[in-house]
């Protein structure tokens, strides 16, 4: 079976912790996890974790589950994440998911450089609620309540 290495993009620190302590007692899903050390990390803070990915990798360091994270039927209220994601129309086509699911919220962390390309017109009107210094490359965050995008879309 093809695995991908185990590459690191995102290194979370102590400011990523805090910032997702806003969600503790949640299920998040921690969507494109590679080999789920990020969901390691906030499952040993005590978060509810599920870690999908669609790739094998060479090693995990937590129980990942092989899915295409473009067509869950997400939990209702609970948290899509993404963390460092590959660009391209990936990160859009799971926040639409996530919208068309029983989500709450879409919680991006990625370079600032990345926002609009990963999030195109999603990120409108958001950029004054970038957290940030997430990570070991200055990462920043994006909390989306996915029920405010429902009402403007007059999806309930």
């Amino acid at each position: 079976m093809f695995s991908l290495p185990d590459s690191k993009f995102f290194l979370p620190n102590d400011n990523f912790l805090a910032f997702m302590e806003q969600f503790r007692g949640r299920l998040i899903y921690d969507i494109g996890c590679g080999c789920g050390h990020v969901s390691r990390l906030l499952n040993l803070n005590g978060f509810d974790m599920l870690a999908i990915d669609a790739n094998y990798r060479d090693s995990e360091e937590f129980p990942v589950i092989r899915k295409d994270a473009t067509s869950i039927e997400f939990a209702k209220d609970s948290v899509v994440m993404m963390c460092r994601p590959c660009h391209g129309n990936f990160p859009g086509a799971v926040m639409e998911s996530a919208i068309e699911s029983s989500a709450r919220w879409f919680v991006y962390v990625g370079l600032e450089k990345n926002v609009y390309e990963d999030l195109g017109y999603f990120v409108a009107g958001f950029e004054d609620i970038f957290a940030g210094n997430l990570g070991k490359d200055g990462e920043v965050g994006i909390i989306f309540d996915l029920s405010v995008l429902r009402r403007i879309r007059g999806v309930f």
